[in-house]
């Protein structure tokens, strides 16, 4: 049976990546994929409103999750936000190499999964840098945000109440098989992935207020171009939003940041990549929802900077 399950994880997850490694960027400028991202985005949702011509009052729930479609994972295929950005934004991603593995901080993990689905490699829109992952967590996860939200909203639930049992939903994803037991890593930055995905979804005709689509005689119609942007922030890279790694899984990193990761930190390339960070990061919902939990002694939530920061790594 465990040979079973074992198999259907790695199925899983070699259609996409499980991790990332964003310190590997530090030596790097990449060109901003924003545009390119924004051009998908919008072919995508146009070819969804082509195929409803003739259908007058689809509702906007109906008309959302068919637009989320195009963007979630599936199984062997993958994930479209995922494979597109492979396969056509050439040098603006990195590293585009076989030795990824090789080069990473998880390089030495005990995790065998690690070594089985393909690290994600880095883009950067907006000055911001974070891994390919993160854009699946922003379509796939936030689509099942969405889905949580709106079953909350029907049974009576507040819209923060709503919200708050989406989060609760990513976070049990990060402490079991999207996270912490297959790749021994906690990911903050894939949760405000997913979160920025539910705001994502939400603004197509959900929120009233300057949304994405509007209806027309009964149909609907791109009224605005949404900007990847406006999801894309500081916390999607985890050099600047730290995660956890279990025991084991930081025993091997730990000693990889402080040989290679210690001097360059105070490089003048990322020390100004860090000014900006600052200079745009804002705490989200989902992350002082987080915090708040984290802080009233909820236990499945760890602390990065308890023992695994940055500063105190470099200063042992």
């Amino acid at each position: 049976m465990k040979y079973f399950l074992f198999f259907l994880f790695a199925t899983a997850f070699s259609a996409h990546a499980l991790e990332t490694d964003n310190y590997l960027s530090w030596n790097h400028d990449l060109p901003d994929s924003a545009e390119d991202i924004n051009q998908l985005i919008q072919t995508q949702i146009e070819e969804v409103l082509a195929t409803q011509s003739g259908k007058k009052n689809v509702s906007c729930e109906n008309i959302t999750f068919n637009i989320a479609s195009r963007f979630k994972t599936r199984p062997i295929k993958g994930e479209m936000f995922v494979n597109w950005s492979t396969e056509h934004l050439g040098s603006k991603i990195f590293p585009a190499t076989d030795k990824y593995l090789e080069e990473s901080i998880y390089r030495e993990t005990p995790k065998l999964l690690m070594k089985i689905a393909p690290l994600a490699p880095n883009i950067q829109t907006g000055g911001i840098y974070f891994g390919l992952d993160k854009l699946s967590h922003f379509a796939s996860t936030g689509r099942r945000y969405l889905k949580e939200y709106l079953k909350q909203l029907k049974k009576g639930s507040s819209d923060e109440d709503s919200e708050n049992a989406a989060i609760d939903l990513g976070l049990s994803n990060e402490a079991g098989i999207l996270g912490i037991w297959v790749s021994g890593v906690f990911s903050f930055g894939d949760l405000e992935a997913n979160y920025q995905g539910l705001r994502f979804y939400r603004k197509f005709c959900l929120d009233q207020k300057d949304s994405y689509l509007e209806q027309v005689s009964g149909q609907w119609k791109l009224a605005k171009v949404p900007d990847i942007r406006d999801y894309v922030t500081p916390d999607w890279d985890e050099t600047f939003n730290l995660s956890y790694r279990a025991p084991k899984t930081w025993k091997g990193t730990s000693a990889l940041l402080k040989q290679e990761y210690c001097e360059l930190r105070q490089s003048e390339n990322v020390v100004s990549r860090f000014k900006l960070y600052e200079e745009k990061a804002t705490k989200s919902r989902s992350r002082i929802y987080i915090e708040n939990l984290r802080a009233s002694g909820f236990k499945k939530i760890p602390d990065p900077l308890e023992n695994q920061s940055f500063d105190k790594l470099c200063t042992k």
